[in-house]
């Protein structure tokens, strides 16, 4: 007992608490600039944060910060839990449990710390400028060049393929682009504000000749929301306008005569996203309460005898089928909501809901305050909601650390006056 409490005394001195507050600092910025680039990287970041952050806290009393998230974040963990250990597959779905779980506190208590101070979130604007201007310049070079700046490869030209982990997937990083964007309404350097515009014009450009139109649809509705609750609203008419002229001019940079239209952009439905909201549909209704588990939609080669009772036997030897254009088994539905649904049940998605009701509280209560930070908070969390419809995954980790980010984020804002003054 003595020298337990001798360590603790030690982890609590000075030079101690110093060190600790430097890779706090260092290792949350790194995991921000990593996070789409490097995994192994991204994780390296996330360990030195979460020790850093529990020495941190060693050092003040309570261990947890008091937050109002408090029952929603415990409802949604119980959730895991329950469709892990009553999962078809529970050895699997509590090995997921596992490994995930710890890094999902680890980013929602230590952004929770990290972006109460306005210095820190200012560092967390900048980091994501960088993020977006790199994946911008990324994307424009794949679609003029037809490879891609970060990992060499040949791609098709003006087109992402799904199959690869490319930092081009633009609906992952999407909300880093609110943040970004709102530094041109603070006083700064003319440099400052040109290496913003330069990233959201490049990231803008990039996200729209991409083809994703999960992604157009995000970024217009980002824009519009930021339009209507910014005071300055030339900028975001201005990229609007663009990224309108961008969309119409598509088809002519494939060698087409004329604009795209409205018909156009709807008539193209991607039978892949089609074919996965159908299997985690019918798999919801097979388990509605606590769902099928977490791992269903891992790249497990099991995984298609798993999906295999929920498609009917001539639509299974369709998309089996050499040539058929669909990817079996799925390994996300490209709709989190019905992910949720289909992994955890309705005790989910309820424990989801409460998540997002928790955070819209948040940020109401900040509405007369400075309103800088919420809005970019809320703007990020838009973008994340609308992409979450149509492509990304849930339990994917470059999309459950931005949305616990946007969380600790958007807690931080409880009874921090200072913050956005």
């Amino acid at each position: 007992m003595r020298r337990w409490q001798q360590a603790l005394c030690w982890l609590r001195s000075d030079p101690v608490q110093g060190m600790a507050d430097l890779v706090f600092e260092a290792s949350f910025l790194a995991l921000v600039m990593v996070l789409f680039f490097s995994r192994d990287a991204s994780n390296v970041a996330l360990i030195l944060f979460g020790l850093s952050w529990m020495v941190r806290r060693l050092a003040v009393s309570p261990f947890l910060p008091p937050v109002s998230l408090r029952f929603p974040l415990l409802f949604f963990l119980i959730s895991l839990a329950l469709s892990a250990v009553f999962s078809e597959t529970r050895s699997h779905s509590l090995q997921q449990l596992f490994s995930e779980v710890p890094k999902v506190l680890v980013i929602f208590f230590g952004s929770l710390e990290y972006l109460k101070d306005q210095a820190r979130l200012r560092r967390l604007f900048w980091a994501a400028t960088w993020v977006i201007l790199i994946i911008g310049v990324d994307g424009l070079l794949q679609f003029f060049n037809g490879h891609d700046l970060i990992r060499g490869a040949g791609l098709w030209k003006g087109r992402v393929r799904a199959h690869f982990p490319s930092p081009t997937f633009f609906e992952y990083p999407l909300p880093f682009f609110p943040l970004s964007l709102l530094l041109m309404e603070e006083r700064t350097k003319w440099w400052k504000r040109a290496l913003v515009g330069l990233a959201a014009i490049s990231f803008a450009a990039s996200s729209v000749l991409s083809q994703t139109r999960s992604v157009w649809i995000a970024l217009a509705f980002t824009l519009l929301f930021l339009t209507l609750f910014s005071r300055h609203k030339l900028p975001y008419l201005i990229f609007i306008g663009c990224c309108l002229l961008a969309l119409a001019l598509l088809p002519m940079t494939r060698g087409k005569q004329r604009l795209l239209t409205i018909g156009d952009f709807f008539s193209q439905q991607r039978y892949q996203r089609i074919l996965g909201w159908q299997i985690s549909y019918r798999m919801f209704l097979s388990r509605p309460l606590l769902g099928k588990g977490l791992d269903i939609f891992d790249k497990y080669k099991r995984n298609a005898e798993l999906q295999k009772p929920y498609l009917p036997p001539p639509l299974y030897e369709k998309v089996t089928k050499k040539g058929s254009g669909a990817v079996f088994p799925i390994y996300h539905p490209h709709n989190i909501y019905l992910e949720i649904l289909a992994s955890q049940g309705l005790v989910g998605i309820a424990s989801f809901t409460s998540l997002l009701v928790a955070l819209a509280l948040s940020l109401w209560r900040r509405r007369r305050g400075p309103p800088l930070y919420p809005l970019a908070t809320s703007a990020s969390l838009l973008s994340f909601l609308i992409c979450a419809a149509a492509g990304t995954s849930f339990y994917h980790f470059w999309s459950y650390a931005i949305f616990w980010l946007l969380f600790g984020m958007g807690m931080a804002f409880e009874g921090e006056d200072r913050i956005g003054s």
